[in-house]
């Protein structure tokens, strides 16, 4: 809007005891994680607004509809133009407990007279209203800063233009990561942009998720795939002692072992056609502590 380590995303769970041995489940939300909620899907034919997304146009030149590869919004027409998608998440964000925003994009163009301006933006605000929003241009990402407000934050150089790009947007407790077709773009602190005000002014909401162009300053042509929330799998300790979780399908998950929750070595690469995921560890005397990762 205008305006004059390695990241350990869950929450650990109790301990859980099995034979005079602890296994102790954490999850860390890296590229992925459970299975998701489907927000919008470009194979049911239907728009965005079909689907609990609420579409805005100011002063309404952009131009939208289907696109072979989902939902196409357009406001190169005119610079001025502020066109996008938003709604709010069906379940509280809660940063505490840890999210990613999956979705996949095509910006086919990008134009934009300030740098810390572009044509499309993605915002996501939890529960207690922060965040981060993200700009993409056509040649680089980046996340508005708080601190002076809406300035060019953390930034990373990239050939974002006329490519299918599937990113996920993690949000922890200790902040954010974006990753881009399974590599870690952007990293950073999660924002406080409520001292913004303005005639629109999204920043207010809890639970807030918007995509498209929110300046005056820029445009962009993009089409957007599916989008979908996915939070950290949930374990559970089976009656023969294994781990088992539901995931995302063909996900490799790392099951990561330690003595002293200080020092962790890999277990196991673990995956399945349905995400439905088990782990049996080895008979040991002595107290362990495992974890989930995701790559």
């Amino acid at each position: 809007m205008e305006t004059p380590h390695r990241l350990r995303v869950s929450k650990p769970s109790a301990p859980l005891r099995r034979s005079g041995a602890t296994l102790f489940a954490a999850a860390a939300l890296l590229t992925a994680t459970a299975a998701a909620q489907v927000l919008f899907d470009p194979a049911k034919s239907l728009s965005p607004s079909n689907q609990g997304w609420l579409y805005m146009a100011l002063p309404g030149t952009a131009e939208t509809g289907a696109a072979e590869e989902g939902f196409r919004i357009n406001s190169t027409a005119l610079l001025a133009e502020q066109a996008g998608i938003s709604r709010p998440a069906p379940q509280p964000l809660d940063a505490e407990e840890t999210f990613a925003l999956l979705f996949r994009f095509r910006l086919l163009a990008e134009t934009h007279q300030r740098a810390e301006r572009a044509g499309f933006s993605v915002i996501v605000l939890t529960r207690d209203r922060r965040g981060v929003e993200l700009g993409f241009q056509a040649q680089s990402v980046f996340a508005q800063a708080d601190e002076p407000l809406f300035t060019r934050g953390e930034e990373a150089q990239l050939d974002l233009l006329d490519r299918s790009v599937a990113a996920c947007l993690a949000i922890a407790p200790t902040g954010y990561r974006l990753f881009l077709d399974g590599e870690l773009a952007l990293e950073g602190p999660l924002r406080d942009y409520t001292a913004f005000q303005g005639l629109i002014d999204p920043y207010e909401t809890p639970n807030f998720i918007f995509f498209g162009d929110d300046t005056r300053s820029a445009a962009a042509d993009v089409v957007l795939g599916r989008i979908a929330i996915a939070r950290p799998p949930k374990l559970r300790l089976e009656p023969d002692g294994a781990l088992a979780w539901s995931g995302l399908p063909e996900t490799p998950y790392r099951v990561e072992a330690s003595e002293d929750l200080k020092s962790w070595r890999l277990e196991a690469a673990v995956s399945s056609p349905d995400g439905n995921c088990r782990f049996l560890p080895a008979p040991e005397g002595s107290r362990r502590f495992y974890r989930l990762a995701v790559r």
